[in-house]
């Protein structure tokens, strides 16, 4: 009896043996599918690592670009602002220097545009002509032209009038000389004789 009952404890031994098995190979199946999950989890993993440092060195360059184009840019404004300081020096300078000569600046003007008369004549060189017109009086600035008092002129303004010198003097402004003009009284002998 000991015999059937060995035997019937090894046959219920190997039932459980083969659950057992059943059990464990589903387990293998399990952790193969979970083996799997984790190398394709891996394989993602390590491709996001590769475009994160890709990222990151790409950030590094672009960090380092602009590390250099602030450092150019400090240099440029540096540049600027000593060329500022030295135009603000160099109107200082110009500003001393108009300070120092404007108060003699008529004086030189005068100087400068004073023209004696004509040797032995009484022929003075002038800048301006002041003509009376239909409108009014007109200035008209001339290239130095010696005149005399009396003098004739035509073809003044486009016109067909004829003018004479009544004065020549230095004009009130500027002190260079003006020659003041009138339209000439024509009087031909056949207006006489209407």
């Amino acid at each position: 009896m000991a015999a059937p009952l060995l035997v019937e404890q090894l046959l219920g031994g190997a039932e459980e043996a083969a659950a057992r098995l059943e059990e464990l190979a589903g387990e293998a199946e399990r952790l193969e599918a979970v083996a799997a999950d984790a190398q394709e989890d891996r394989r993602e993993l390590d491709e996001r690592a590769d475009e994160l440092s890709r990222q990151a060195a790409e950030l590094r360059a672009e960090r380092d670009r602009l590390t250099a184009a602030a450092d150019e840019l400090a240099r440029d404004r540096r540049t600027i602002e000593e060329a500022r300081a030295a135009v603000e020096q160099r109107a200082q300078a110009l500003d001393e220097r108009e300070a120092a000569f404007d108060s003699r600046w008529r004086w030189l003007l005068r100087v400068l545009t004073w023209r004696p008369r004509l040797h032995g004549t009484e022929t003075r060189l002038v800048e301006f002509l002041f003509v009376p017109t239909s409108d009014g009086y007109r200035l008209l600035e001339q290239e130095g032209i010696a005149l005399r008092r009396g003098s004739r002129l035509t073809g003044l303004l486009a016109e067909e009038r004829a003018f004479v010198v009544t004065k020549i003097a230095p004009w009130s402004f500027d002190g260079r000389w003006c020659a003041y003009l009138q339209q000439e009284q024509l009087q031909t002998t056949r207006e006489e004789g209407s």
